[in-house]
């Protein structure tokens, strides 16, 4: 059986400042925080010089008041990452493919059980080639970087 893995809060970084020249243990130290709460929060009690983190994490802390608008600053900012997604396949008749898109895009996900549980606050469409460009090169980077692993059973 093949699975595919979702990538890892620590793999975006590293590709991405690798990509710029920024390599770690030379030009920074890696630490664990176990969760982007936890950086943050490093970063604002000054224990972390910085952090990567997602800014929708950082929204919600502050909007919570766990700390001031003027504890942190971005230092850099990578495209979006989509979240959430729902797809339709590129070889289905246009027709099904736009009922598809409107049973999703008319459903009243407010008051079902599906958005009570979830943190998305907006839908919108979304294209492969572009909204997704930013994840597609961070795993194109990673797999030639990391040996295959093949699960089976």
């Amino acid at each position: 059986m093949w699975r595919r893995r979702r990538i890892p809060a620590t793999t975006a970084p590293r590709v991405l400042f690798g990509a710029m020249g920024v390599k770690p243990g030379v030009d920074y130290e890696v630490l664990y925080s176990g969760k982007h709460d936890n950086s943050i929060m490093g970063v604002v009690n000054k224990d972390y010089d910085a952090a990567p983190v997602a800014n929708n994490v950082v929204d919600r802390m502050r909007e919570r008041g766990m700390f001031k608008k003027d504890d942190l600053r971005v230092v850099y900012e990578s495209r979006p990452f989509p979240r959430t997604a729902f797809g339709v396949a590129h070889d289905l008749p246009q027709e099904l493919q736009e009922k598809i898109k409107l049973a999703f895009t008319s459903f009243d996900f407010k008051s079902s059980s599906w958005r009570r549980g979830s943190r998305t606050r907006r839908r919108s469409s979304a294209s492969v080639c572009e909204d997704w460009k930013g994840v597609q090169d961070i795993r194109r980077r990673q797999a030639r970087a990391t040996p295959r692993r093949i699960w089976a059973s």
